[in-house]
């Protein structure tokens, strides 16, 4: 194809106008101008599908330089796009704030020329690039722009996991998942990250002892996915009993069952789990649906998670939050064994910490 007519690219846009899908039309790097043509004239189309064609380093960086409208752009697989492709389009892009170059070649080289140069776009996917450690290392160092970023499917270690979470400065969202961190990377990574916030590590290679670090050392990171890793009952137990900051995370496809599934309900820093495709049945599930801030402390006490973890003591303090608003105007007090409702062997708990 070397030539759309108009009418042919209305029919790909979305039924709202909002963007457009040209994902395997064809599309060359001599078709480009007559894209960039059409979406002058609608500028509503703000999303731009480009993804697996036969786009090159040179129609990308045309792409950059013309494009005046579209703020996210995809050129998932095109893999002629490269790191050249990437740098340049970097250097020229005022517009687009969301790119993916997901399975574009684009290498340790081009990530460390895109950070470097990149002005506008703030969320990216690298994913499928053949990124290894010193790729995302160069990446963080440089990158003063980006606040999402993707790294799945690359070959990351714990290397470059430790790396991006001591020199990152700017990225509040991550992922790296199906690259080869192991527990190591989990330790390294939890301790010395101090900016993102939602991060996924899925399909890696760390298991119980992994999860258990992580969430020992963990200060920073609030919503977490660890799915399709080798995490049984023991992580699970030993994230609960550590866990004070993660409020939402992510167990799909691991080998946990109901004592496991029971011992997170049971941390109610959790306010949401998704733990399907585990080896659990319905009391499992229904542990996990679990509102009642009583019956998830009783989880944790039928499987010996001490009363001394400060998850526990919040959980108690959960239990009468809202006494404590409507009695008492707010206002902090001293608490007794009846305001924790049956649960007064935590008074001395709850009375000698800050919440």
């Amino acid at each position: 194809m070397t030539k759309f007519a108009e009418q042919e690219l209305l029919s790909y846009c979305y039924e709202d106008g909002t963007g457009i899908n040209l994902s395997k039309k064809e599309v060359g790097d001599e078709d480009i101008i007559e894209i960039i043509s059409f979406l002058e004239k609608n500028p509503s189309i703000k999303i731009v599908d480009l993804s697996i064609n036969k786009i090159s380093a040179m129609g990308a960086i045309l792409f950059a330089r013309l494009n005046t409208t579209a703020t996210i752009v995809s050129f998932a697989y095109n893999r002629d796009i490269g790191a050249v492709g990437a740098t340049g389009f970097s250097e020229l892009n005022e517009t687009a704030t969301y790119v993916e170059f997901s399975g574009c070649q684009v290498g340790d080289a081009g990530i460390k020329n895109f950070a470097k140069f990149n002005k506008v776009a703030t969320t990216v996917d690298f994913s499928d690039n053949q990124i290894g450690n010193n790729g995302i290392k160069a990446f963080t160092k440089h990158n003063k722009i980006v606040t999402t970023a993707l790294f799945n499917r690359n070959h990351i270690g714990d290397e470059g996991a430790e790396h991006f979470a001591k020199d990152n400065k700017k990225v509040t969202t991550i992922e790296m998942s199906l690259n080869e961190i192991t527990n190591l990377g989990m330790k390294n990574f939890a301790e010395l990250n101090k900016v993102a916030t939602s991060v996924a590590i899925k399909a890696n290679r760390f298991d119980a002892e992994g999860l258990i670090d992580f969430a020992r050392f963990n200060t920073t990171a609030t919503t977490v996915s660890f799915c399709f890793n080798s995490i049984d009952n023991a992580g699970a137990i030993g994230f609960a009993e550590h866990n004070k900051i993660v409020t939402e995370a992510n167990f799909i496809g691991n080998q946990i069952n109901n004592e496991g599934i029971q011992a997170l309900s049971s941390n109610v820093f959790l306010k949401k789990i998704n733990a399907h495709c585990n080896p659990c049945n319905e009391e499992g599930y229904a542990a996990l649906n679990e509102n009642d801030p009583i019956k998830r402390t009783n989880y944790g006490r039928e499987l010996h998670i001490t009363k001394e973890v400060p998850s526990l003591a919040r959980l108690s303090l959960f239990a009468v939050k809202e006494k404590l608003i409507k009695e008492n105007n707010g206002q902090t007090r001293t608490f007794t064994v009846e305001d924790l409702h049956g649960l007064g062997d935590n008074v001395d708990i709850i009375n000698q910490s800050r919440f």
